[in-house]
């Protein structure tokens, strides 16, 4: 692990330009990522809990 360490800080002109390219592909994808303003959600699964929830606990007044 120290070879690594000192290979890159030998050559410490390499390191940056991996950084660099590094960063410049990191922003390059996020503007080519697509993103939704109003995403796609689906609901379909709480309603199934709501309704059992409703189901459960809709007992009458007095319970004898």
């Amino acid at each position: 692990m120290k070879s690594f360490f000192r290979f890159f800080a030998q050559r410490h002109i390499l390191a940056n330009l991996i950084t660099i390219m590094i960063i410049l592909l990191g922003l390059s994808t996020m503007m080519e990522i697509k993103r939704d303003i109003y995403p796609h959600v689906e609901f379909g699964i709480m309603s199934e809990i709501r309704e059992a929830v409703t189901r459960v606990t809709d007992f009458p007044e007095e319970v004898t």
